[in-house]
């Protein structure tokens, strides 16, 4: 079994995180009062929308869209930001904070997400923004508010390649999720996160964990050597959220216990040594564990 982590570099924002924090005090940011003008938001309420050529520029030359949201007093709550057009950041400001947040890619691969408690009644402003490079993105986004927490990646979790977003809706950047008894096929393409330190790619799927849950996920594909990671709140690394070959014939199998409740994240991987490989695969998730196989492992590098 291979004992690496799955690690891809975060792009760093930080002259454009300057600007926004400078910018609070200003019409983008907005004051505590409540604005007629501004589309609410609510907790448990998705909206989409679109990023355009007449929506307000920040100092960055970024566009912006702006939501208000009013909370209820200490609940927590988490906010994310999605799209398949753009790479989103997302803010939010107003409501006593001393300055605002800001989240590029602490949802699932490039999405955006905020996730706590709001001490302040509000209202609070959710903006919904791009990163500047490619240069003044635009196009369609999913807005979501749910109730309670959910994990939001830190910088060694990363698995955004802001690069390769794109201006079509074809964006390698689609959303899938799996619950416990499905079994997908999918594909992994040119258009998935490349992992530069090993030559592979990468596609995320999300599954919701409840703590002290068992499951067994399967990956397998004719087309490469399957490797799988999970990742998520109460993970940091390590063999035991990791397999190559324990399904046998080339396949991963891994046997997992969730550690708390929240949002985890599958990676549809590939060996090391298979450069920059693609091709169908089928994964698949059942209750409970399953014994790793010793059938060996004989595929060619493709």
């Amino acid at each position: 079994m291979r004992g690496r982590i799955l690690t891809v570099a975060l792009a760093v924002v930080l002259a454009v995180v300057a600007l926004r924090l400078r910018s609070q005090n200003s019409g983008a940011s907005g004051s505590t009062g409540t604005s007629p003008s501004l589309p609410q938001i609510r907790a448990e309420q998705t909206v989409t929308g679109s990023l355009t050529s007449t929506d307000s520029l920040y100092p960055d030359t970024t566009y912006y869209k702006a939501y208000q949201f009013i909370p209820t007093l200490g609940r927590e709550v988490t906010i994310d930001l999605s799209s398949s057009d753009f790479d989103p950041v997302l803010i939010v400001n107003g409501g006593g904070l001393a300055q605002p947040i800001v989240d590029d890619n602490g949802g699932p691969g490039c999405a955006a997400r905020i996730s706590q408690a709001f001490s302040g009644r509000g209202p609070y402003r959710i903006l919904v923004n791009t990163t500047t490079s490619p240069h003044r993105q635009t196009g369609r986004f999913t807005l979501a508010i749910k109730a309670g927490s959910q994990h939001v990646k830190d910088r060694s979790e990363n698995n955004c390649s802001p690069g390769r977003v794109s201006t079509s809706s074809a964006s390698g950047n689609t959303s899938h999720s799996i619950e416990v008894g499905q079994t997908r096929q999918g594909s992994l393409t040119r258009n998935d996160v490349p992992l530069d330190s090993d030559s592979t790619y990468a596609q995320a799927w999300t599954i919701q964990g409840r703590a002290g849950q068992t499951i067994t996920i399967d990956l397998e594909s004719d087309a490469f050597d399957a490797f799988l990671f999970l990742r998520g709140p109460g993970i940091h690394g390590g063999r035991d959220f990791q397999d190559d070959d324990s399904g046998g014939n080339c396949n991963a199998r891994l046997t997992a216990t969730f550690p708390q409740n929240g949002e985890y994240e599958i990676d549809v991987n590939t060996a090391v040594g298979e450069y920059y490989v693609t091709g169908p695969f089928t994964l698949r998730v059942t209750s409970g564990s399953k014994q790793k196989s010793v059938a060996p492992c004989h595929r060619n590098s493709q």
